[in-house]
């Protein structure tokens, strides 16, 4: 599951992007991924394979089904604790959105449905939806960004096209004949924990829908802030008004740009931040401290600039029609310690005058995250453009799409980050190692016919996380019908430490290896981390205190520092010795299970 809290985004671009790509030239391709070698790949790049039931799987949807587009979102656990379940759209020709549920008897041909009384197209129309515990810390409900509407679960967790309740404004109208006489979303709406530590509140903002008559905002616009506080006075009602509004600005007549928003914990809080790109691209921060108040919310997403973009700093739209205000992402994408909770900050762009590649660029989250200015050379680390030549420019074909968080695939604590790539009908998942192992290669390679976007979530028993990935199509009939592939987590994908992050020098070798294992004490798995010359199979072997050996196995060594899970599912609570043994070299570590 994605790790911010109200982190359910509608995944819908994938439908859009494939069916402009599907105007390309037709290149048929295999369903199989062959390795090969080349310096933007990591130098064990895992190629997994369609049909090894330990590496992929996939379903198809029936021509015009578009399995898996409108939806495909983990809802996260159950309060108690259990593995949740995962909206899939369109799960069949009949069934327009349904919650399946995950954990380790999760089969993607046998899926444990639960049919939801709605059509998720209703939803993605109006710019997606977002969970959140609008009315209490039970209940995880639906609130639609477009229409602002909150679909209500019932006591299963499920939902129902007529169990709803409208957010309206109640602010001076315009002279608009259409519709409520009002616009909405100039920023997009922020959930969060404001005014309390239980429930969520809602800040919107609306603005009249043409042109205001009252002085002093004759012939402009007029923008408002409005604050909808979360509990259950918003449940069972058709409609709710806001409990405070706050006039924003007034507006020229046309200037009612949108403006994109990065939500997450970025000082690690335990409160997610806001952070508000104008539409020049200059970021605002505001910082979620309580009391909550709706005047200093407007002066800081208006006036606390954090950020100023360089000359033209922008990403390539992916459809060859323009350039676009860079792509953001929260995420934790660099290594930190074990107390500190906040998220980092993805950014996305070039600056158009040639003097910079297509990056994506990492900025560490930390207590004072928005106090000070950032500007991309102050970015912990950038990962570039693999100069691959994915398709017609080094500057378009490459993360036409926002990176995401693809879970911790290795056990490792590791997240991958999905990175989509491709040019008309030839696209490519790429993903990049992040944490102790970021650098700028890539470590997982796929190709396909279109892009797409998905969730983590729980698909078997290895405790690995697992991803789980929409596509339109799976050929070039231009059928549309919608592919589902999930991607396992295993050791093939290579973890290996980077010393900038790692601090490699300060791993103690003993004639260059050197082996550890942490957690130590554990119960079921610790993750080793290894120094070892030269990349090989090598034996293991744990013995106990008379020199029994009780567990055996092979581990795969890539040469330099390296991370990989290594489980003990039956080993009896006491102590051990974990002996590495390749060709020519040997390691010992000591290991404390408790059960």
């Amino acid at each position: 599951m994605k790790v911010l809290r109200i982190s359910a985004l509608l995944l819908v671009w994938a439908v859009f992007a494939t069916m402009v790509a599907a105007s390309g030239p037709v290149v048929v391709y295999a369903q199989s991924n062959p390795p090969f070698q080349n310096p933007s790949l990591d130098s064990n790049c895992y190629f997994p394979q369609i049909g090894d039931p330990s590496e992929m799987d996939t379903i198809m949807g029936a021509p015009g089904q578009l399995l898996g587009m409108s939806a495909l979102i983990n809802l996260g656990p159950k309060p108690d604790g259990s593995y949740g379940n995962m909206f899939i759209g369109n799960l069949s020709p009949s069934v327009a959105l349904a919650q399946v549920e995950t954990g380790p008897t999760f089969d993607l041909h046998k899926l444990k449905q639960h049919i939801q009384n709605f059509d998720p197209f209703f939803l993605s129309y109006y710019d997606g939806f977002v969970a959140g515990h609008f009315r209490d810390t039970k209940h995880l409900d639906l609130f639609v960004r477009g229409i602002w509407r909150i679909y209500w679960s019932d006591g299963e967790g499920n939902y129902d096209s007529t169990r709803y309740t409208d957010l309206l404004p109640n602010i001076p109208r315009g002279n608009s004949k259409g519709d409520f006489g009002f616009g909405r979303n100039l920023i997009q709406p922020y959930l969060a924990h404001l005014m309390n530590d239980t429930v969520d509140d809602i800040v919107l903002s609306a603005y009249t829908d043409w042109r205001d008559t009252v002085f002093p905002f004759a012939s402009h616009d007029t923008a408002y802030l409005l604050l909808y506080r979360g509990g259950s006075k918003l449940f069972g009602r058709d409609t709710v008004t806001e409990d405070t509004s706050l006039l924003w600005y007034p507006m020229k007549p046309t200037s009612t740009a949108t403006r994109d928003c990065i939500q997450g914990d970025f000082r690690g809080v335990g409160r997610d931040d806001l952070i508000v790109a104008d539409p020049r691209g200059n970021l605002c921060y505001y910082r979620n401290d309580p009391p909550f108040s709706l005047g200093k919310f407007e002066q800081e997403v208006t006036n606390d600039t954090f950020f100023i973009p360089p000359y033209w700093f922008v990403h390539f739209n992916g459809n060859g029609s323009g350039f676009v205000l860079p792509f953001y992402t929260p995420m934790r994408a660099l290594p930190r310690g074990r107390i500190d909770s906040s998220v980092d900050l993805l950014m996305v762009g070039f600056i158009d005058s040639g003097s910079s590649p297509l990056s994506i660029y990492i900025f560490r989250g930390n207590p004072d995250f928005g106090s000070y200015r950032l500007t991309l050379d102050s970015a912990a680390f950038a990962i570039t453009h693999p100069k691959f030549g994915f398709g017609s420019s080094p500057d378009y074909d490459w993360c036409q799409f926002p990176p995401e968080d693809a879970g911790d695939m290795t056990g490792t604590g590791n997240h991958l980050i999905l990175v989509e790539a491709g040019w008309g009908d030839s696209w490519w998942d790429n993903f990049y190692m992040t944490g102790k192992a970021l650098d700028n290669k890539i470590d997982i390679w796929n190709r396909s016919t279109s892009a797409g976007g998905g969730d983590t979530l729980t698909a078997n028993s290895d405790s690995l996380e697992d991803f789980l990935e929409g596509r339109s199509r799976d050929d070039l009939t231009s059928s549309f019908p919608g592919t589902l592939w999930l991607y396992y987590g295993t050791d093939q994908i290579p973890v290996h430490l980077d010393s900038q992050w790692a601090q490699v020098k300060d791993i103690p070798t003993r004639n260059g290896i050197a082996f550890t294992l942490s957690p130590n004490p554990t119960r079921l798995w610790s993750v080793a981390t290894i120094m070892w010359p030269e990349a090989e199979m090598a034996d293991y072997e744990v013995y106990n205190l008379l020199g029994e050996v009780v567990q055996s196995g092979t581990i795969r060594m890539l040469g330099g520092a390296e991370q990989e899970r290594m489980y003990f599912p039956h080993l009896a609570s006491g102590v051990y010795e974990v002996l590495i043994h390749g060709s020519r070299h040997e390691a010992r570590a000591k290991l404390v299970i408790v059960r």
